[in-house]
Formats: structure tokens, sequence, C-alpha cells
């Protein structure tokens, strides 16, 4: 069976509406899901420096950020690379704009020379975690 020629036409419209129709909520829903699947916070230094003052056990290393999103964002946890590595922050989530510290401290007890150390922080709607870096020379 043919179908009419203005029939063809007008279903031919229909499915162009659509499809544009789609691909306009696609991209919005993309742009959407993007800002809270990217969520991250932006930090002053991801690696930092210290020389630690002789005969000092802990060693206290400060990583300041802020949160540049337009949502909250919550550190979920954190992983240090090493046992004598710990991580702190006064609060977990932080709204748009505001700022704060992870202040990590390592137990330089036992230890001489340069100790590299990383501390994997994991943010909510972030699989991939953000790395930071703080490399003590521990003087002998």
């Amino acid at each position: 069976m043919e179908l009419p020629r203005q029939r063809v036409l007008s279903l031919t419209l229909s499915m162009k509406s659509f499809l544009a129709a789609f691909r306009t909520v696609a991209v919005l829903l993309a742009g959407a899901l993007g800002s809270t699947a990217n969520a991250s916070l932006r930090w002053e230094n991801k690696v930092v420096e210290r020389i630690a003052p002789v005969g000092q056990d802990l060693v206290e290393v400060s990583f300041a950020f802020s949160n540049p999103e337009t949502h909250p964002v919550t550190i979920v946890h954190f992983h240090p690379s090493c046992g004598c590595t710990t991580a702190t922050v006064e609060k977990n989530t932080f709204a748009p704009g505001e700022k704060g510290v992870l202040i990590a401290l390592l137990d330089a007890k036992g230890l001489w020379g340069l100790q590299e150390k990383t501390i994997q922080v994991f943010l909510d709607d972030t699989p991939k975690p953000e790395v930071l870096t703080l490399k003590v020379t521990i003087p002998q």
C-alpha cells in the first residue's frame, strides 16, 4: 500500500521535528549531568614541599582549596598512600565559592630523607579521585 505524497511529507517533517527536539534535550541533559559528574575542588597547590624541622616527629602540610562549582561538593573520604600519613578537613561539604583547608599530618618518627606521600581525595559524583602530593625532607 502506497501512502499519499502529502502524508509522507507530513511524517517526514514530524520525524525531523522529533529528532531536533531529542538532540536539544540530549545536549541540555548532558550539560546538566556534566556539571555534577565533574565535581571538583580548585586546589591552590596539589604538590606541597616542606623541610621538617630537626627533631620534629609530626609534620603538618596544608592544602588550601575552594569550590568553583555552582553546587555543593562533598569530600566523601581520603586514601593516604601510607599509614604514616593522615588527612582531615573541618567539614566535608562545601558550598559554591566556599574555601577550605585539608590538613595532612606525616608521622616522621624513624624516617629521614625525602618522603613523598600522596593523598587521594574522593568527591561525590566523581569516580576518579583528586591526588595531592606532599614532599617532606626529613633531616637525619
